[in-house]
């Protein structure tokens, strides 16, 4: 059975039935899975959720990342002995570590996505504070103390201790944050004077120090998609956030915002979009470019120390694209095979 389309028939063309009911759907969803494909990356970033970590609540929470809604409680106080939790970062694994501030100090390991507790990962002995921590080029899970002003060395698969990494011997100054610069070396913030310690990636000695008198005071750091090196100004009258030139060791700019009262933690999206959290004034706000734009305030946001970012949708999605996609590549192929 052949289909004369009335709207084409003044250019003589003809479909049949089957090849319009079937081969062109086929390849129109064929492109739509293509395009979803290359397009879901950025939309996720874009979806994702900020999980902030609590000084006064002693929790985790979780936001909506594009419109800075309450989500839920990912991680309730007190849940696999979360005593304080300080420092927190997505692992090579994806799931959620944790630096435990409390009288047992150690590092406490959750599922990112539904905050299932997955056991002590690693801990310290003796008098301890921990505070920062990062995953090294090694591979291996570096945290500072800032109750001994040391970096400590875990295992990055087994967290079975390797001793102190570095040592910060810098009088009257106190250490916060760690980040693992481009270069492969370690910067660590120093609170007390304002400025940044980098330190050999491989040996832990210190290379050199910069960042005052501009920054009041270093507490955390963080390397933007642009190899900048970001400094949250916590306790200074500008409450900003500090940009450096990490290998010159140069002052470059400061981001500013009304909403910013004690700024903390600083973390980029897959876009190079900009979040900061602001302990004083329990606030989020999004930089986009030099602008702040106040993205979330009060309610369940009591006193944020530490922020990171999980994509939404799950891996899973991708996977069944991609499964999708080879089912209508496998149908498309048969179609052809019984045309012949």
């Amino acid at each position: 059975m052949n289909i004369n389309l009335s709207f084409l028939r003044s250019r003589n063309v003809q479909f049949s039935a089957s090849k319009l009911f079937f081969t062109y759907p086929i390849r129109w969803l064929l492109a739509a899975m293509m395009t979803i494909l290359v397009v879901l990356p950025s939309f996720a970033a874009s979806q994702g959720y900020l999980l902030v970590d609590s000084y006064s609540n002693l929790n985790i929470v979780r936001y909506n990342l594009a419109t800075g809604a309450f989500v839920d409680e990912l991680v309730p106080q007190g849940t696999g002995g979360m005593e304080r939790p300080m420092g927190m970062k997505i692992g090579p694994d994806g799931n959620l570590y944790v630096a435990d501030a409390g009288l047992n100090a150690r590092v406490l390991k959750f599922d990112a996505h539904n905050g299932e507790f997955l056991g002590t990962f690693a801990s310290v002995s003796g008098p301890s504070s921990l505070f920062g921590l990062g995953f090294g080029p090694d591979g291996n899970l570096y945290v500072s103390d800032i109750a001994t002003n040391t970096v400590h060395r875990f295992d990055g698969s087994t967290g079975s201790a390797m001793g102190t990494f570095a040592s910060i011997n810098i009088p009257n100054d106190a250490i916060r944050d760690i980040a693992w610069g481009p270069d492969g070396n370690l910067y660590v913030a120093m609170l007390l004077s304002g400025t940044v310690a980098r330190l050999d990636g491989h040996t832990g000695a210190l290379i050199d120090t910069f960042g005052s008198p501009e920054t009041g005071d270093a507490h955390q750091l963080s390397f933007g998609p642009d190899g900048l090196l970001y400094v949250s100004e916590h306790f200074g009258s500008s409450n900003s956030v500090d940009i450096y030139d990490p290998i010159a060791g140069l002052f470059v700019k400061s981001l500013d915002s009304p909403y910013l009262s004690g700024a903390d933690s600083m973390v980029f999206d897959d876009n190079g979009i900009l979040y900061v959290n602001s302990l004083f004034s329990s606030t989020i706000v999004r930089f986009s470019g030099e602008q702040g734009v106040l993205l979330a305030q009060g309610g369940p946001l009591n006193n944020p120390i530490e922020m990171v970012i999980t994509p939404v949708p799950e891996p899973e999605t991708y996977a069944t694209l991609l499964a999708g996609l080879g089912l209508l590549g496998f149908v498309v192929r048969r179609r052809k095979e019984m045309a012949t």
